[in-house]
């Protein structure tokens, strides 16, 4: 049928997110996901993202709003603990869906663009170093050499590539130190 001119006037209503994801993202762009990317939204999404936005809409959803949500997950207790942690969800599944939705309303023309979103990047975490205790389980079983750059390494918290790049050169044994 043809709009009528009052229709035609009149402000467009931009779905909710829960709406656009179950009459549109879900029919629409979804079987064009890979397998265990279609698996791993539809997780998502049971994991609270469609109860958090469900009644929101589409152009109401924020920087700010994100931010929000993913301070929630953040806090929120885990089923199963991840190396020793016992909460916190990490929330860029959780965002990167949220973004995929909002481009495809953009595509289906419910949003003129897709808003800006806050990205979440891993933390880049210094490596742990063993204990006294493991070292002194590896200098006791350690062959010669292999003592010595174990030793070095340990002592002088120096990375495996660092001990085998010194040279004699390196070593200022008068004073103890290795440049």
């Amino acid at each position: 049928r043809t709009p009528t001119a009052a229709e035609k006037l009149a402000p467009k209503v931009t779905p909710t997110f829960a709406s656009f994801v179950n009459t549109t993202y879900r029919p629409l762009f979804m079987p064009q996901l890979r397998p265990g990317t279609r698996t791993r939204y539809e997780g998502i999404f049971k994991q609270g993202l469609l109860y958090e936005l469900g009644d929101v809409r589409l152009d109401q959803v924020t920087f700010t709003l994100v931010l929000g949500y993913a301070g929630k997950l953040r806090r929120r207790p885990r089923v199963r603990p991840l190396r020793g942690k016992t909460k916190g969800v990490d929330p860029r599944g959780h965002v990167n869906l949220l973004k995929s939705v909002l481009r495809a309303a953009v595509d289906a023309g419910e949003l003129p663009e897709v808003p800006k979103l806050p990205t979440f990047k891993e933390s880049k975490k210094l490596p742990e170093a063993p204990d006294e205790g493991h070292v002194a389980a590896l200098l006791d079983q350690a062959p010669g050499w292999l003592r010595v750059a174990v030793a070095v390494q340990s002592l002088a918290g120096l990375r495996q590539s660092e001990v085998r790049a010194l040279r004699l050169g390196n070593i200022d044994l008068e004073h103890r130190l290795l440049y």
